[in-house]
């Protein structure tokens, strides 16, 4: 009568209305998660599988920020550059004007020294007009010293 009783509990529900209610509540003593990594619980697989759909849903945004952030990058070094093009625009002006300026002073230089020699020539004559033959000789070893100092000048 026991086997009976087995048989017929056995035929209408099978095995399942002789095991407790929350037996495979742990998922690990489930046969069907064999060989599978699964959850401790039943609620940190249910956390497991929450976060499996929100990473899914977020996935989307996460790559349009990335593409976004990608852009700002690309666009902060797009002005970077520009902006270091343009302080060399500036800089490169900036020499232009020192060379410029340098050459005019090169030139004023020339012409106060040309004055210079004009003046001890005019020096030198008018005291050799006023007899003194001392003055002439000396006047022209100047005038050859300051030829020199020239000479110097325009290497640097």
């Amino acid at each position: 009568a026991i086997a009976e009783a087995d048989d017929a509990g056995a035929g209408a529900g099978g095995a399942a209305p002789s095991l407790p209610g929350g037996f495979f509540d742990n998922p690990q003593e489930d046969p069907s998660n064999r060989g599978r990594e699964v959850a401790a619980t039943n609620k940190e697989q249910q956390l497991r599988e929450e976060m499996d759909e929100f990473n899914k849903l977020v996935r989307a945004d996460i790559e349009t920020a990335k593409a976004n952030d990608a852009e700002e990058i690309e666009e902060e070094a797009d002005l970077s550059q520009l902006q270091a093009l343009q302080e060399q625009v500036q800089l490169s002006k900036r020499v232009d004007g020192l060379h410029d300026m340098r050459q005019k002073a090169l030139v004023v230089a020339a012409r106060v020294a040309q004055e210079v020699a004009a003046t001890k020539a005019e020096r030198a004559a008018a005291a050799a007009d006023d007899g003194d033959p001392g003055a002439a000789p000396s006047a022209a070893r100047e005038e050859e010293e300051d030829d020199e100092d020239d000479d110097e000048d325009e290497t640097w």
